[in-house]
């Protein structure tokens, strides 16, 4: 379930045109937004992109008459720095508040193999600055249950 959860908010987030219009091209498929679901990212990978990382927790949400599970997955967004004089983080905070855009409290009909997405709360985005990028995290908190 969590791979193909995994795999849906990549699809989400490359087929979007305005998140598309803020990345770097993908080394592992030039026709798409730099969109990764694997750490580490490839090294030749350019700036800017999006790392999906998780789950983070993993919770069940049981209740007597049906199963739901509560995934979080870290979407974390990285620009470039340049030169401490003219740098800027506006462009990570635009596609990390993109991000928060696509999932925080859409509707979802989307089945996830086996499982529907009821409600997606997003918390962020927050810093994850490092030496040589500016870096977002935004938090899916995922409502799940059972599809019928």
């Amino acid at each position: 379930m969590i791979e193909a959860l995994l795999a849906w908010m990549y699809e989400r987030m490359v087929e979007d045109e305005s998140l598309d219009g803020l990345l770097a091209r993908s080394v592992l498929d030039p026709s798409k937004a730099a969109v990764y679901s694997t750490v580490p990212v490839p090294v030749e990978a350019e700036l800017p992109y999006v790392v999906i990382s998780g789950p983070i927790t993993d919770e069940p949400d049981d209740t007597f008459d049906a199963q739901y599970r509560t995934p979080e997955v870290d979407l974390h967004a990285y620009t470039a720095r340049r030169d401490a004089g003219g740098s800027s983080a506006a462009p990570v905070n635009a596609i990390a508040e993109r991000i928060r855009e696509l999932f925080h409290r859409q509707n979802f009909a989307a089945d996830i193999t086996g499982y529907r997405a009821l409600v997606i709360r997003c918390s962020g985005p927050v810093v994850n600055d490092g030496t040589n990028a500016y870096g977002r995290v935004v938090t899916a908190r995922c409502l799940l249950t059972a599809a019928t």
